[in-house]
């Protein structure tokens, strides 16, 4: 067989058949140079957006510092009922 052909088969070999796919175009190499800068330069315009738009740096929001969040030490410490209730059943 050849790439993008098929065998299948749905329960059993009596419903067997063939299957043929075409096989996609490759683009031409300037188009897709093209398409691949205009998806990145999309992409970088949308980030800076974001980061103006929020105040200029990663962890701040309006302008305003976001502080940083420590995780907790033991399941218990945040408050959570189910977690009391297994950390206290041995």
């Amino acid at each position: 067989m050849e790439t993008g052909q098929a065998v299948c088969r749905v329960e059993r070999s009596d419903f067997d058949f063939n299957l043929s796919v075409p096989l996609p175009i490759e683009p031409d190499k300037d188009a897709a140079a093209a398409r691949r800068q205009e998806v990145i330069t999309g992409f970088e315009e949308r980030i800076r957006h974001d980061t103006s738009r929020r105040g200029g740096e990663a962890g701040e929001v309006g302008g305003e510092s976001v502080p940083a969040v420590e995780p907790p030490t033991s399941p218990a410490s945040h408050g959570c009922r189910n977690c009391r209730i297994l950390s206290s059943n041995p």
